[in-house]
């Protein structure tokens, strides 16, 4: 068991970094970070259950449409910087389907999603995530000395959104997508909570089906803590 997790570890790395390569203008160097439960490393074989609220802009820059919507991920982070999105939750805590146009979205306009720009704000907005479950990996980026959390799927396949709503008076579909995308994650300074920072932009930008490539906007909208369900403190450190 523990040579396939090695593997396993082994073959998400190098996808991971292969994505963050392919955003950047040359490779810089990159080490593996860790999550830590009340200040001590998370055992090997231990996964701990997390949540992730908070509210996250969607915007496709180039056709200028964005919605803003508040949710909740649940997942599980576990050792060597490695965690799991497997479920997303609205604000009724309703979990949204993983099939494209099947099940339940995330609904506008009401509080779980709004629109910010483009969509016209008295039709129907629905949003639905692509590709779940997401896989994570924190790193640490030795150019900035900054912790990293990479969105990535395992297969390398693409993982985003895809959202419909009224632009101008027309009924639209667009699709947000990208093979990896990493997001800031800090320590908050009052909390000690692990968080990714409000206005955090997900790089590189994705690939939106109108927009087209480093269209694919994905911004926080407020400060977002990373909690363990346990109730213990979940915090991120350079190995």
């Amino acid at each position: 068991m523990k040579k396939l997790q090695t593997v396993f570890l082994a073959l998400l790395v190098l996808t991971a970094f292969a994505a963050i390569s392919a955003g950047t203008a040359s490779a810089e160097t990159t080490l593996l970070a860790e999550y830590l439960e009340s200040g001590a490393s998370i055992p090997a074989g231990v996964e701990a259950t997390t949540e992730t609220a908070g509210s996250i802009t969607l915007e496709d820059s180039k056709a200028n449409a964005a919605v803003l919507c508040t949710l909740m991920f649940e997942g599980t982070v576990a050792v060597n910087g490695l965690g799991l999105t497997t479920k997303i939750l609205n604000l009724a805590k309703e979990e949204i389907s993983a099939s494209l146009l099947t099940g339940l979205a995330l609904l506008g306009p009401t509080p779980d999603c709004v629109s910010v720009s483009g969509c016209m704000t008295t039709t129907a907005i629905e949003v639905w995530p692509i590709g779940l479950p997401w896989h994570t990996l924190l790193y640490l980026d030795e150019a900035t000395s900054m912790i990293l959390d990479l969105v990535s799927k395992e297969d390398g396949s693409n993982f985003g959104y895809e959202l419909t709503c009224t632009i101008l008076g027309l009924k639209v579909t667009d699709t947000c997508e990208s093979p990896g995308s990493a997001f800031l994650i800090e320590n908050d300074a009052d909390t000690g909570d692990a968080d990714v920072r409000s206005g955090a932009v997900g790089e590189p930008l994705g690939k939106c089906a109108i927009g087209g490539a480093g269209t694919g906007v994905d911004r926080t909208d407020e400060l977002t803590p990373i909690t363990l369900t346990s109730g213990l403190l979940l915090t991120v450190s350079s190995e």
